[in-house]
């Protein structure tokens, strides 16, 4: 059996989309349990990089994307980018 485990940062408090407003102790912690019945039940476990916030240091300041940032995200061509390393390795070759 497989638990698929997509931690997301919108219960984060500073998450503009989430209202749990959990700290980064709190994700931790979410984290944990999650991990810990997983273990428990002898579940295989996939997870996703949605939990990321719960890896930054308790101290560490947070840095929201800007609305033209998220947008560039969001429109991103994979394909695009791999042709310009491709580009700026040829070039860097020559």
């Amino acid at each position: 059996q497989l638990a698929i485990y997509l931690a997301g940062a919108d219960p984060f408090v500073d998450d503009r989309l989430g209202r749990l407003a959990l700290s980064k102790a709190g994700l931790r912690q979410r984290d944990e349990l999650v991990l810990s019945a997983c273990r428990e039940a002898g579940l295989a476990l996939a997870r996703a990089l949605g939990d990321v916030a719960a890896r930054i240091e308790p101290g560490a300041a947070l840095n929201r994307l800007s609305d033209a940032q998220e947008a560039e995200l969001l429109d991103w061509d994979a394909e695009k980018y791999r042709q310009a390393l491709e580009a700026a390795r040829s070039a860097g070759a020559s």
